[in-house]
């Protein structure tokens, strides 16, 4: 799935913390991100792995371009 972020307009995900829970013992959350980093430019992608089975907490960034998010995975947003 990909997703935008609030380096658009009409953002479809919100940045903050994230934590991916993979639905299976096999299943392995991955968490490709680009951010702008000024007008018109976007920086190299960050990627998060977790280990298959376990979940993988991350950060979205403020500044999200966009985010590809793979893996039989529960992606929730942790609200503090």
């Amino acid at each position: 799935m990909t997703l935008h972020g609030e380096g658009l307009r009409n953002p479809s995900i919100k940045s903050g913390d994230w934590t991916a829970t993979p639905q299976d013992s096999s299943s392995q959350c991955r968490a490709e991100q680009q951010a702008v980093v000024s007008p018109g430019v976007v920086g190299a992608p960050q990627v998060s792995e977790g280990k298959p089975g376990e979940p993988l907490e991350f950060q979205v960034v403020a500044s999200l371009f966009s985010i590809q998010m793979s893996g039989n995975c529960l992606w929730t947003r942790t609200v503090s």
